[in-house]
This record gives C-alpha cells, structure tokens and sequence, in this order.
C-alpha cells in the first residue's frame, strides 16, 4: 500500500477500494489499521488532485464510523489533525472534500465516549464545529455538523454525574460551546431558509437551551451581538 502514490491515475481507484474494505466489520477495520492504513491515508490528503484527498477523507470516515476501539486508535493520528485543520481552512477547500471532512469528525463524535470526547476537546473540536456553523452556508454540511455537535453535547450530559453526582449542574460540554459563542451561531441558524437545517437546530436548541435575555459576560468572548431586547440561548442542561 505505501507504492500507492507512484500511480496518481490509478490511486483514486485504489483509494475507493481501500475506503469499500473500510466499510466492512471492525475486525477487518482493525487489521488494515495494523498495516498502516491511516498513515497512507494522511498521505494524501495533501494531494495536489482533489479526486484523491476526497477518497481518503471519505476512508478515514468509515474508519470514524466504526468501533470505539477504531475511533481511538484514529484520535492521536496526525491524519485526524489535519483533517480538523482543512475544515479551518474553508477558503482552500473543495466542498466535496469538506463535506468528507466534516463527516469524519461528526462520525468520531458519535462513537466517541467520555474519555475520548475529552481528547476531541483537547484538539478544538467544539471550535471546529462552531467555525462550520459560522462560515458554511452549505445544508447537508450544516446538518452533518449539527448532528456531530448533538452527539458531542449528548456526551456532555453523563459529564454532569462524573463532576456532580447528583448531576444538578450544566452540561459542560454545552456551557464551553456558549463560552466560544456557539450559541450565536445556532441562533442564526433558527433563521435558515432550509426547513431541515431549521429543525435539526430547534431540536438542538430545545434540548440544550432555553429562550431568555442572554447577557455577554465581558472577558468570556467578544462579539458584535446587540443584545438590548433581544431572546438569546443560554444553557439551560442543568
């Protein structure tokens, strides 16, 4: 698999293979992770040609689509990073390379639990989603995202137990998204001309939120929200 480069007519082709194998059980997942799978994926997702750094998002998405124990040998990879790392860089993107890259991270999130969701945070994966919502105007993209975020502040919920444990505190995960200022962007959202993409966001925000006066705390971030008179999210998972 290491020669796969010397062919660029022939690597997208092996690459979709590779990405079909990766669809199977997490056993055979497991055993082309052994041979280094994940590196030769990395390997390309700096390819000049957009075909291949498509299939190999579009791999290592069904690698995050698998077992806990797939996601977690993914997580520490430097191919994950630069996977988070192209979706900071909207602006040099193809969009069927981003929307790969967006559900690579949306797939880890839902497989994920407490212990690995902490290393995601670690590597700014709430920032990442709030930067999709920010800058995406794309609805499948935005529904991929919201549906990772969703899973990631499910995981939050559990969070409560472990720090309290009668669990009468906020949900963490939610609490550091309002601390970035995603709530802004979900409040965008609320607004968005596609019916879907609206749902997905209500049902977040219901879930998650409540509609009240929300004061900007000074030092937490800055925006330029004019917030006189007007219904904001806040937390409301305790």
């Amino acid at each position: 698999m290491k020669t796969l480069g010397k062919n660029p007519s022939l690597a997208p082709i092996c690459l979709k293979v590779i990405g079909n194998l990766l669809t199977g059980d997490n056993g055979d997942i497991d055993e082309l992770i052994n041979y280094g799978v994940i590196e030769l994926l990395e390997s390309f997702l700096d390819s000049p040609h957009i075909l291949q750094q498509k299939e190999s998002v579009w791999a290592l998405s069904n690698i995050a689509a698998g077992s806990k124990n797939n996601i977690e040998r993914l997580i520490p990879t430097r191919a994950l990073t630069k996977v988070i790392e192209k979706i900071k860089n909207l602006t040099k993107i193809n969009l069927e390379v981003l929307l790969e890259c967006v559900w690579t991270i949306a797939n880890t999130v839902s497989g994920c639990d407490i212990e690995l969701s902490i290393k995601l945070l670690e590597m700014d994966i709430l920032q990442t989603f709030i930067h999709i919502l920010d800058k995406v105007e794309n609805d499948i993209i935005l529904l991929v995202a919201l549906n990772g975020l969703n899973s990631l502040f499910k995981i939050g919920e559990p969070m409560k137990q472990l720090i309290c444990g009668d669990g009468n505190i906020k949900n963490p995960i939610v609490d550091r998204f309002c601390y970035f200022g995603g709530h802004v962007q979900l409040e965008k959202l609320l607004n968005h001309k596609i019916i879907e993409v609206y749902n997905k966001t209500d049902e977040i925000v219901r879930q998650y939120f409540n509609f009240e006066d929300y004061e900007v705390i000074e030092n937490t971030y800055n925006n330029d929200i004019d917030n006189n008179n007007k219904n904001s999210i806040q937390n409301n998972s305790s």
